[in-house]
């Protein structure tokens, strides 16, 4: 994380903000962004225990994961329906191999954002599921920002900034299903998000992504996959938000085309998101 850290930082003062000049960013207001001021998370901010209970998922039961304002916490995770081998966890104990990933994806085509999440972040979470192994459960993985209900609110008051960084590699002949889930509080806080997706050779991975944070909040993800062979990718997002903006951007699927193993369709495909508490077969 520090190597990362240090070297999105040192990028930051040469990036510029995006516009609608630029091609990608053609159609985005990011004004609620560009006239906020960022602060940190708050340090010790109270979980609601409550609200983590609601958003269980009972297919996942057992293999749940909870970021809070973009850091691990394993008092508030689930993995002991994990087979073994698979590593949850921060990325700095998941072994050099996978942790040597870290950002390989991001600084290529990530863009400014994933520049920002990578000056940003105070942690990221590995999800390391070796050669030939099959989660047969979801991997639900919840973001939850901590947002206070007075951020946002005015033209002076800061935005507090969270950023939330995955990095799932997945092995040769692995199959799992990862279920990305972000929450936000009450207030008007800003999510710049990252996800680095390794693939090996005949790998499986369906990808579910929701958004549910509350309005006016900003919420910015990246997701860069690496392909490797024969591989069988699909994402399938979906937004529950009233956020004033909402954007999953600079996807870049690199490597190898998804095989064409139905059920699941060309990579990136887009499809409407399953009801909150079923998991798509």
């Amino acid at each position: 994380m520090n190597g990362l850290r240090a070297s999105c930082s040192a990028a930051l003062p040469s990036l510029r903000m995006p516009t609608s000049r630029n091609e990608e960013f053609r159609y985005t207001d990011l004004s609620a962004l560009t006239k906020s001021t960022l602060a940190p998370p708050a340090a010790g901010a109270a979980v609601d225990a409550a609200l983590l209970q609601q958003l269980a998922l009972e297919e996942a039961a057992g293999s749940r994961i909870v970021m809070v304002d973009g850091a691990y916490r394993a008092d508030l995770s689930d993995t002991s329906g994990l087979p073994d081998g698979v590593y949850v966890g921060s990325v700095g104990g998941a072994g050099g191999a996978a942790a040597e990933q870290l950002g390989s994806l991001s600084n290529a085509a990530g863009g400014p954002f994933a520049v920002l999440n990578g000056a940003m972040a105070a942690d990221a979470l590995a999800v390391v599921v070796p050669t030939g192994t099959t989660v047969q459960a979801p991997i639900h993985m919840v973001y939850l920002s901590t947002s206070s209900s007075s951020s946002g609110d005015g033209p002076d008051a800061p935005r507090q900034a969270a950023a939330p960084r995955l990095l799932l590699a997945a092995g040769a002949d692995s199959h799992c299903y990862i279920v990305e889930e972000f929450v936000g509080g009450s207030g008007g806080g800003f999510t710049c998000a990252v996800a680095e997706l390794v693939l090996g050779a005949d790998a499986s991975v369906k990808h579910g992504y929701v958004e549910r944070e509350a309005g006016p909040s900003v919420h910015i993800k990246a997701t860069l996959v690496q392909q490797v062979g024969s591989v069988r990718w699909c994402r399938c997002g979906g937004y529950n938000s009233s956020a004033v903006l909402t954007r999953q951007a600079g996807l870049a699927v690199q490597g190898s085309s998804c095989g064409a193993r139905d059920p699941c369709p060309s990579p990136g495909t887009t499809h409407p998101a399953p009801a909150r508490h079923t998991i798509a077969g």
